[in-house]
């Protein structure tokens, strides 16, 4: 019993944090009604009427354990209203002393159950927060399951129509502001109670003139309902500003390498710095207000005082000194309800600005419960669509009129036009679009029923996992020999060959170390395990090489897959007569479904279609070199070498290094060092007044009490320079409590901007190594604890300081024995805080670390619902959600219970100290040595002494914790950059030539590099050299090293030995920026960001319109761009998503070609695209790029049909072949 009732549980990890970095492992268990998936906590069925209905939900649902907490804070209120009514006693009997009435034995007896009185309060109140603070993490879970089974189920129509960060804000945001609402119904309530308890206390102690409290209250309720309604008003402001700020940050890192290759960084550190400004000023009002509700606070009990000692005085009563400071205890008690008002208010009005935004989230169309059964897993399936017509919701059908039947085991390929509905349909076969007519059935003989199907997307879905977790996909009992027999089909073995860790190695964001070619050979893996009755393909070959690709087909789709029924959308016209019926779509339209032999015979517009292409597809073979599938691969390897390409979140050890400390005030003081000293040195002057302040009214009060005058005006005099003194005191705290503000403000300005610029200038590794999720939650989460609470934390440090050592000082300067109590005591005090600060410092930074997981496992799941949901993984997904969520949970459960732990091991010590400060007080008072004002000072000063103790330590302790914030951007803005002035300045390059490069001749000479010291040389002596005006072709095996030239030649990666020449000049010696715009690449994954078209084609408004119409001209979109609304200033949506894949590459390439490159390079620009949209690409080329010096990488042969000479790279080598030569014919595989 006293071991739960002091927390003592937590003792040994206290004890083991005080001798090494305490790790996960180290934390207690998550009891059962905190875990997510144990928890019994159902939101499933929560009003969706009204925020404040919704709000009432969450409360019904959690009503037994709120009653029960609500009883605990009625017993708080009970042993908190106790304490005055002791103090009072013992001061009438010190006051009885003089007469000889003092008895020592009920004295001392009295003073004992004081102090046992307050150890009981401090033991209580920990445990009441603890139940609130459970009862938070109850209510995140609940909502955040909700929450994640919700998005589960919303239709493809809702999901794009809300930004993905939109919805991951309502897990992040929305349900911490709903679930702290909870804290504030209990907290508002024992306020209440408190209220209750003092003003009868007060009307007790003073008659009528003690409900001076209420009558002020009924005048301070709506001025903080005021400031409640102003702060969140500004709330809503900030909160909006950040979502841009981070959903603009968002679209800068996924697209880092657009910004770096464009040179965009100063123009999109303008946006983020312009977007900022707005947040700091929102921040500054935020402030403000904060200030007033301390003001408020601070000034509570000199004006309730004030009131109620005047009035009493006004009706003829008599202070005396155990009333006097009987009384100031109880309005201390109303310090905290009176100042807690505007901010339970404000999370009151949060809480129901976020409970509406969660109504409309769940309120989202979702997808009906299907009730059609799951076929058998070896039933294959027959498809049949009857009168289907289906859209996106905008009110125009992409399918039209569709009567379509698929028999089972068949193989249909889907052909068309760009926007013929090729996608579209297989999004109906997933039951990712509703019919708006019509019927879809599948069938197996005569069962009715959903297939087991496989779905493999254009843009392929990658987890942050590692390769085995992504072929897998979930599924557990998959023997070797069947995942080497599907590695093999799909041709892995090689590329997993030279993978540093195999299977085992991790895939980072977005598949960023695998090439596009592996991507989709591991998302045809993932189909190829699961073994489905019906495969659904779009377009995922394009991405292959030929060779690569026929073998894939041979092995997979007309091998493995044979017997299954298979749908795939291609653009490889070439390989249509291998399927069984090919469909020609055309305008949403059938226009030919037959076997390839017939289709011709049958229709007309398809031989049209076929002939417009004929000559792009006619013996387009494969570019890479021959044998290459032939040669002998090592299997695939399972060790753990060095697999990982994502770090580990940094993390600090042990105490915070005196260097964050010192940069951290260097920032807080501002940049001139004069200044600074002076701004330092006014900060703790206001710190020293706001503690000087309410100890001499304090001892004003004792003065008074201890000559009390007959004559009333002498007692208004007194009570006015009372007043007085307690304006003063809250003037004071109102302007220190500003000036910190302000300048914590300042100081996280100057921390973000320097780890802003930090991260747009770090190497592009960094990114492959850090999560964008990671990154964002260090300008969001790090950020608004740097921005809200390091000050804070400090300034209750040094405040807490400041009065600790102003109530030991009074109470050894009236009992100077004291010191023989306090020294002991605050050396026990020191021992038991050593060992809670390290244990505090480490849990909260493993409750940093592990907040992040969630939200990135959650927006990986939103991006690749569709896959999901083809390979029924839904239960797989949500049981990692659970376990990230359940692991943040336990993180922040050890940092609440450690934190519980030491505040009730103070007030035991605290306590016995107030007890022999009573016992010194008494034992005085018998032998006349000490005034009863002196008396009821002393003691009021013992009572407070282990909330001062407490709050010193815990504040520091806080400070310390929160520093890891400081300390996490401040690795930001350390970051070595790519290219240092300094160093450039150092090394005495030579001025350029205004107009280089003029020519665009390139030698790479002797190229070897690798992605990190730890991983495996990718290029291993790569040189050649490129003529200027010349085009080249970059050939060779998916992942043998072309992207990777290209990342040297931007110097995205350092060689570690050889150089780029770039018109007779080393591109090493050339300004990074100067190089980048002196090359224009067209990325095989087209990146556009949020915001007008306009600025995706010219972020500088460099361009006049007709120079942007002209160069979509070129590239033929000129006519697409004027039907949309707004034209040139027409919305982009997230990640482009309203264009298609073919029009998203040809805006890339028109952005290309207003800067005026003399060097473009193509990264496999159209592996992707149609075939239209390629011959598109290339006619556009031909044309407009004459003088230009192109690299491209691709596999098509008609991409590099035009090349002066094509560079084969194999086992990290180049070989040159010359166009002329026959050798390249056989490259090309040219008949």
């Amino acid at each position: 019993m006293l071991s739960k009732l002091f927390f003592r549980d937590m003792s040994e990890m206290v004890r083991l944090g005080m001798h090494k970095v305490l790790t996960a492992e180290d934390l207690p268990e998550l009891p059962g009604h905190l875990d997510p998936e144990k928890g019994r906590v159902d939101f499933s069925n929560l009003p969706l009427d009204g925020p404040w209905l919704f709000l009432f939900g969450i409360a019904k649902v959690l009503r037994r354990r709120l009653m029960l907490l609500l009883i605990l804070a009625l017993v708080l209120v009970v042993l908190d209203v106790s304490a005055p009514i002791l103090l009072r006693k013992l001061l009438q009997m010190v006051a009885g002393a003089a007469a000889g009435e003092l008895s020592l034995t009920l004295g001392l007896g009295v003073a004992l159950i004081l102090s046992l009185v307050s150890i009981g309060s401090s033991v209580v109140r920990q445990h009441f927060f603890n139940g609130c603070l459970g009862t938070i993490q109850m209510t995140v879970n609940g909502l955040n399951v909700r929450i994640f089974r919700h998005t589960l189920s919303l239709t493809r129509s809702s999901r794009q129509a809300t930004p993905v960060g939109d919805i991951v804000n309502r897990m992040s945001t929305d349900s911490d502001s709903v679930a702290e609402s909870t804290f504030a119904l209990l907290h508002g309530t024992h306020d209440i109670l408190v209220m209750f308890g003092v003003v009868s206390l007060l009307f007790y102690f003073l008659g009528w003139a003690g409900l001076a409290a209420a009558a002020l209250f009924l005048v301070v309720v709506p001025v903080s309902r005021r400031l409640a309604i102003v702060d969140v008003r500004n709330n809503d402001v900030l909160l909006t500003l950040r979502d841009l700020r981070i959903t603009l940050m968002s679209q800068i890192l996924q697209g880092i390498r657009v910004v770096k290759s464009f040179v965009w960084e100063s123009k999109f550190r303008e946006e983020v710095e312009a977007i900022r400004r707005q947040e700091v000023e929102a921040r500054r009002k935020i402030n403000f207000i904060e200030g007033l509700s301390t003001l408020i606070y601070s000034m509570t009990g000199t004006l309730v005082a004030v009131c109620s000692f005047g009035l009493y005085i006004f009706l003829g009563g008599k202070l005396d000194a155990p009333t006097a400071f009987s009384c100031i205890a109880l309005f201390s008690l109303l310090e905290e309800p009176f100042g807690n008002l505007t901010q339970l208010l404000s999370v009151g009005s949060s809480a129901r600005v976020s409970a509406a935004r969660l109504i409309e989230f769940f309120k989202m169309e979702t997808v009906p419960a299907n009730p059609v059964p799951l076929l058998d897993s070896k039933q294959i399936p027959a498809i049949e669509l009857r009168g289907v017509s289906a859209g996106y919701g905008t009110g125009t059908e992409v399918l039209k009129n569709f009567d379509l039947r698929i028999e089972a085991g068949e193989s249909v390929a889907i052909v068309g036009p760009i926007g013929s509905g090729k996608t579209t349909l297989l999004r109906i076969l997933l039951g990712e679009i509703p019919l708006e007519r019509g019927a879809l059935e599948f069938s197996a003989g005569a069962a009715r029923g959903r297939p087991h199907l496989a779905y493999v997307p254009q843009e392929a879905y990658i987890l942050n996992s590692s390769l085995r977790a992504n072929i897998l996909f979930g599924m557990e009992r998959v023997s070797d020999s069947q995942l080497e027999d599907v590695l093999r089909a799909v041709d892995l073995n090689y590329d997993i060959s030279q993978m540093p860790a195999g299977l085992e190695t991790e895939i980072g964001e977005h598949g960023v170390n695998l090439s596009g070619g592996q991507k989709q050979r591991v998302g045809l893996a993932r189909a190829a395990i699961f073994d489905p009755s019906l495969i659904l393909l779009d377009d995922p070959f394009s991405a292959l090489d030929v060779s690569t690709a026929k073998g894939v087909m041979e092995r997979l789709l007309f091998g493995k897959f044979q017997s299954k029924t298979r749908i795939v959308v291609t653009h490889r016209l070439e390989d249509l007569e291998r399927f069984d019926k090919v469909l020609f779509l055309e305008d949403g339209i059938i226009r030919g479904y037959a076997p390839y032999s017939e289709l011709g015979q049958k229709s007309s517009r398809f031989l049209s279609f076929l002939e417009q292409h004929r000559t792009a597809q006619t013996a387009a073979q494969s570019v890479a070199s021959p044998g290459e599938l032939g040669r002998s691969v090592d299997p695939p390897k399972t060790g753990n070498g060095f697999s990982r390409i994502t770090d580990d979140e940094d993390r600090g050890v042990g105490a915070v290094r005196g260097s964050v400390y010192w940069e951290y005030f260097k920032a807080f003081g501002g940049t001139r060092p004069v200044w600074s000293r002076w701004i330092l040195a006014a900060c703790m002057g206001t710190v020293v007044l706001s503690m000087a302040l309410p100890i001499l009214r304090d001892t004003w009060l004792a003065h008074w009490t201890n000559h009390l005058s007959p004559d009333p005006w002498a007692n208004y005099r007194n009570l006015l320079i009372y007043a007085a003194l307690g304006l003063l005191m809250g003037l004071g705290q109102f302007g220190n409590i500003i000036l910190w503000m302000s300048r914590g403000l300042k100081a996280a300005i100057g921390i973000h901007d320097k780890a802003f610029a930090g991260i747009l200038h770090a190497p592009t590794r960094f990114f492959d190594s850090n999560p964008v999720g990671r990154i964002l939650n260090r300008f969001s989460t790090d950020l608004n604890s740097v921005e809200r609470e390091v000050f804070w934390s400090f300034l209750h440090t040094v405040n807490m300081v400041a009065m600790l050592i102003g109530l030991l000082g009074v109470i050894l300067y009236v009992l100077p024995w004291m010191i023989l109590a306090v020294i002991p005591v605050l050396l026990l005090y020191f021992i038991v805080q050593k060992g809670y600060r390290s244990s505090a410092r480490e849990t909260k930074r493993l409750t940093s670390i592990a907040r992040s997981p969630r939200f990135a496992h959650f927006k990986e799941t939103l991006t690749g619902l569709s896959v999901v949901h083809a390979f029924r993984r839904e239960a797989w997904f949500e049981a990692e959600f659970f376990r990230a969520l359940r692991h943040y949970q336990r993180m922040y459960y050890g940092m609440s219970r450690v934190n519980r732990w030491f505040s009730v091991q103070v007030p035991v010590l605290s306590g016995g100290l107030a007890f022999l400060t009573a016992a010194g007080v008494v034992f005085s008072a018998r032998s006349q040595w000490i005034a009863v004002g002196t008396a009821g000072l002393v003691l009021t000063y013992a009572r407070n002494l282990w909330g001062v103790l407490n709050w010193a330590i815990r504040a520091f302790s806080e400070a310390e914790a929160k520093m890891t914030a400081v300390e996490r951007l401040q690795r930001y803005g350390v970051i070595v950059p790519e290219e240092s002035p300094l160093l450039r300045d150092r090394m005495g390059i030579p001025v350029l030539p205004e107009n280089w490069p003029d020519r665009g001749e390139i030698i790479f000479e002797n190229i070897r590099a690798r992605y990190d010291l730890h991983l495996p040389e990718i290029l291993k002596g790569v040189s050649f050299q490129v003529g200027a005006g010349t085009r080249t072709g970059i050939i060779g095996r998916t992942g043998s090293g072309k992207s990777t030239l290209f990342q040297v030649l931007y110097r995205f990666i350092q060689p570690s030995d050889g150089r780029v020449i770039i018109d007779g000049l080393d591109s090493q010696h050339a300004p990074l920026a100067r190089l980048r715009r002196s090359i224009a690449m067209i990325p095989q994954d087209p990146t556009l960001f949020n915001g007008p078209l306009r600025m995706n084609l010219d972020r500088f408004h460099a361009c006049k319109d007709e120079e942007i119409w002209r160069s979509l001209e070129r590239v033929g979109l000129r006519r697409f761009v004027e039907t949309l609304p707004g034209q040139l200033n027409a919305s982009v949506l997230e990640n482009g998503h309203n264009f298609s894949q073919g029009q998203r590459q040809l805006f890339c390439l028109a952005r290309a070609l207003l800067i005026g490159a003399r060097v473009v390079v193509f990264d496999e620009a159209t592996a992707s695209v149609d075939v239209e949209t390629d011959a598109l690409i290339q006619e556009t080329i031909r044309q407009e790029l004459k003088e230009v010096t192109l690299l491209i990488i691709a596999h098509r042969r008609e991409t590099l049909v035009d090349c002066d000479q094509i560079i084969e790279i194999s086992d990290g080598l180049a070989i040159s072949h010359r166009a002329s030569e026959p050798v390249a014919a056989e490259v090309l595989e040219v008949p």
